[in-house]
């Protein structure tokens, strides 16, 4: 959860985080396997409630992996 940042500030951290995830590995019975994240987020609209916030952020979690997975989508509505 990021307080007072727009859908770009929000899209920037989670494509950090995504970027920094992607450059790790771990270790499994001696081999070192990639990792993926994929990322829904949303910003708070006025009139919003913990359920539509959720809502939307599941939504663009679901493009996300749609698209491909390993992936940022956020949600500006």
């Amino acid at each position: 959860m990021l307080t007072e940042c727009n859908g770009s500030e929000v899209g920037y951290a989670a494509e950090r985080l995504r970027r920094m995830v992607a450059g790790s590995r771990i270790a499994w019975w001696g081999d070192r396997l990639p990792v993926t994240l994929s990322v829904g987020g949303t910003v708070v609209s006025l009139g919003d409630t913990e359920e539509s916030m959720v809502l939307r952020a599941e939504s663009a979690l679901q493009q996300s992996t749609a698209n491909g997975g390993n992936r940022v989508a956020i949600n500006n509505r």
